[in-house]
């Protein structure tokens, strides 16, 4: 569970700077978009969170996916305050001003987002 929860903290901090290119009001007025695996690759970020050898791949997360994620990110941002509290007001306050890319990368067997 360390193993996932760091990771989970690496790919978001990872995607909140990568908000440069995602383009605002997406989709019904939301500030995220889907990488393809293709663009997901170039990337290289897989190997940031490969362990001991560990196989990596991309994937292409669907809509729904990333949904999922869009309506948990708040919370997990809030239960690990302490490392999202570089401003003022919490992050998860203020999701709205970030856009968001999210990308689907294979640990080992573990897909994830």
């Amino acid at each position: 569970m360390l193993i996932k929860k760091r990771n989970l903290f690496f790919l978001i901090t990872f995607l909140f700077q990568l908000t440069i290119a995602c383009s605002p009001q997406n989709r019904q007025g939301e500030n995220w978009t889907i990488l393809p695996e293709s663009q997901a690759r170039e990337t290289g970020i897989a190997d940031w969170f490969a362990q001991n050898g560990e196989s990596t791949g991309y994937w292409t997360p669907t809509e729904k996916d990333v949904l999922v994620v869009e309506n948990e990110v708040g919370f997990f941002l809030q239960e690990n305050s302490d490392a999202f509290r570089l401003q003022e007001s919490p992050v998860w306050e203020r999701l709205d001003e970030y856009n968001r890319q999210y990308l689907g990368i294979i640990l080992g067997e573990k897909k994830i987002i």
